[in-house]
C-alpha cells in the first residue's frame, strides 16, 4: 500500500514576551504569545526523520525575540507581517509562514482621575492578529477573543426580561495589507459592541450577522466578519424551600452546558 503525505506543519507556540515601550514619561507594554508554524519541502522529516530548518524550538523563539527588538511596536499585525516574511526570505524550503499573536490587553489604571503612566489592569480579552503568507501573497486577520458581553433584557407586563450573557470571539479579513490597523481595531470593536447594545430582541444568530454587516459596512478594508459567541444560560433562583415566592429578577448562571453560536460574513462581491 503506498501512503502521501497530504498535510503536515511544525512550529512552536506559547512563544511569550513582553516588550515595554518608553515615550518619554509614558510608559506602553504589549504582552504577547506569539505561535509559528511553517509548511513546505519537509516530507522527509515526517516520515525519516530529517532535521526539519530553524533548528528547533529554542532557535525559533529566539528569532521571535530578535525581530521584536526591533519590529514589536504599537501594533501586532505589522509584526506578524515581519515574522513572516523573515521565514520565507531566510529558509527557501518553507513555502508558508503562519504566524499567529494573541495580546493581553491592559489599560492604564485610573488615579485621581486620570490615567498612570507606568501602572496597568487587564481583564481576560485579548486581541488577536494572523498572518498566513507565502511567495504569491499574505492573508491578514485581526480580531479578539475572551470579551465577556451582558445585557439585561427588556420584559413586558406578564414576563420579566431576564439577562443574556456570553463570551464574544471575532475575527477579521483584511482585503489588502496597507491598513490603519491601530484605527481599525478599535473600530471594528466598537462597531460591534454599539451594534449588540442597541440591537431590538430576537434571535441571537440574528444578532451575530448584523453585528458582521455592520462592521462590513463601515469599514471598506474588511473583506470578512467570522464570530463565535459561547452562550451562558440563567434561570430563576428556587427560592420555595425558604417559604418564598421566585424572583424572576434573582438569577443563577447555569454551569454548563453552554450555547455556542459561530458565524461568518463576506462580502458577496469577494473574487
Amino acid at each position: 500500500m503506498s501512503l502521501v503525505l497530504s498535510h503536515g506543519k511544525f512550529g512552536e507556540s506559547a512563544i511569550r514576551l513582553v516588550r515595554v515601550l518608553r515615550k518619554g514619561t509614558l510608559q506602553e507594554l504589549r504582552d504577547l504569545s506569539v505561535q509559528l508554524l511553517l509548511k513546505g519541502d519537509f516530507t522527509r522529516g515526517f516520515t525519516e526523520g530529517e532535521a526539519l530548518p530553524l533548528g528547533g524550538e529554542q532557535a525559533i523563539a529566539e528569532r521571535v525575540y530578535a525581530l521584536a527588538h526591533d519590529h514589536c511596536g504599537d501594533q501586532i499585525e505589522p509584526f506578524a507581517l515581519v515574522l513572516s516574511q523573515h521565514v520565507l526570505r531566510f529558509f527557501p524550503r518553507v513555502s508558508e509562514a503562519e504566524v499567529e499573536i494573541a495580546e493581553r490587553v491592559w489599560t492604564r489604571v485610573s488615579v485621581s482621575g486620570r490615567p498612570h503612566d507606568r501602572a496597568f489592569t487587564a481583564t481576560g480579552e485579548q486581541r488577536l492578529a494572523r498572518v498566513v503568507r507565502t511567495a504569491e501573497n499574505a492573508i491578514i486577520e485581526s480580531g479578539f477573543t475572551g470579551l465577556p458581553i451582558l445585557r439585561i433584557m427588556p420584559g413586558d407586563a406578564e414576563n420579566l426580561g431576564g439577562v443574556f450573557s456570553g463570551t464574544l470571539t471575532a475575527r477579521w479579513r483584511y482585503g489588502w495589507s496597507d491598513v490603519p490597523y491601530a484605527l481599525h481595531w478599535p473600530q471594528v470593536r466598537q462597531v460591534v459592541l454599539e451594534n449588540f447594545a442597541n440591537h431590538p430582541s430576537g434571535s441571537l444568530h440574528q444578532l451575530l450577522h448584523d453585528m458582521a454587516q455592520a462592521a462590513l459596512d463601515q469599514i471598506p478594508a474588511i473583506s470578512e466578519v467570522r464570530f463565535v459567541l459561547t452562550v451562558t444560560r440563567h434561570h430563576a433562583a428556587d427560592l420555595s424551600r425558604s417559604g418564598m415566592q421566585n424572583d424572576g429578577d434573582l438569577l443563577v448562571p447555569e454551569g454548563g452546558p453552554l450555547g455556542v453560536i459561530e458565524a461568518t460574513v463576506l462580502r458577496s462581491d469577494l473574487p
